[in-house]
């Protein structure tokens, strides 16, 4: 827009580039009437007046409030969906009756919600209302990494958010990262830690996470290591193969994922161990033609024990599975 001094408020020349792609070409500047505006990127969000973090590409400009009106009802349905705090019954129509209704102005009113106020809601039945209710109930008892994901903190997802509750045993410890500190963690680069470090010393945002805790919010973190800094698993790369009995594969890779390490699908040289269950096939194989060492289930959890890691409470609720 500044090269081609577009104002808002123009009449603009548009072709067809590559056949689908509407590319704006010029501004007809004889179209003009003086009302045209030139356009900068706003320093404060125009909906809720927060920091606005602008991407070191500068293609994305997103705001840092989490409670901003304009990002309520999306943030609702991430915060209550399978992967971050699983609330069931909390989809994309029921966001949106809760915003509509003024029942849930910011975040932490759903930790507040009770069976009568969701009564009033179009297509709510009483065992509906307490059904909700349940969930929210249950939902306050979460996992640290859960919570970091269910923030929607820009561009920290499930990976990012189990490498932070591998590195900080609370929540308050991560608040209190400073951006150099966050940078020493493995994956994160500079614009992920400015992404954290600003969403942690935006007020709102410290004042939603202190009333979700006054309203009951728990947060547990069973994977944390006991060594600060550290993570349990780094440098190791695991295969695992097979039926595991006591979590699912999909669990498994996960941790490994959270405590520092991604888990691959296939054997090589550069594998650390292989975690064999019944019904092995090729990959166990493989392991000792290359001298790889081969761990039972129970040897992968005495590993995890000697990291430091908590296996007795690691698994963590199974999310629904379903589709909002």
């Amino acid at each position: 827009m500044a090269e081609k001094d577009i104002r808002i408020g123009d009449t603009v020349m548009v072709e067809r580039a590559g056949d689908v792609i509407p590319y704006v070409v010029k501004a007809l500047a004889k179209k003009r009437q003086g009302q045209e505006k030139k356009f900068s990127m706003p320093s404060r969000c125009p909906s809720c007046g927060g920091d606005v973090l602008v991407a070191k590409d500068k293609k994305k400009s997103r705001c840092t409030n989490m409670n901003c009106p304009a990002q309520l009802q999306q943030r609702i349905q991430h915060f209550a969906s399978a992967r971050a705090l699983d609330i069931d019954g909390l989809g994309e129509k029921r966001a949106a009756q809760l915003v509509e209704k003024g029942l849930v102005t910011w975040l932490p009113d759903i930790l507040t919600l009770r069976p009568n106020d969701l009564l009033a809601l179009e297509g709510y039945a009483d065992k509906a209302a307490h059904n909700l209710y349940n969930a929210i109930q249950q939902a306050k008892e979460t996992t640290l990494a859960r919570f970091i994901y269910a923030l929607g903190i820009p561009l920290v997802g499930e990976h990012l958010a189990g490498l932070l509750a591998a590195r900080y045993e609370d929540l308050p410890a991560l608040q209190r990262a400073a951006e150099e500190e966050l940078l020493e963690i493995p994956e994160i680069g500079p614009e992920v830690a400015r992404s954290l470090a600003v969403f942690f010393t935006e007020s709102h945002n410290c004042k939603a996470v202190a009333r979700m805790v006054a309203e009951g919010l728990r947060l547990e973190n069973p994977i944390f290591s006991g060594k600060k800094g550290i993570l349990p698993l780094a440098g190791l790369k695991f295969v695992f193969t097979g039926s595991l009995q006591g979590w699912s594969r999909d669990e498994a890779k996960g941790l490994v994922q959270r405590l520092g390490r991604r888990a691959t699908t296939s054997v090589s040289s550069a594998t650390d161990y292989v975690v064999a269950g019944p019904g092995t096939g090729s990959k166990l194989a493989a392991a000792a033609e290359l001298n790889i060492p081969i761990l039972s289930e129970a040897q992968f959890q005495d590993l995890l024990n000697k990291k430091g890691v908590r296996v007795g409470t690691i698994r963590q609720r199974e999310p629904s599975g379903r589709k909002y």
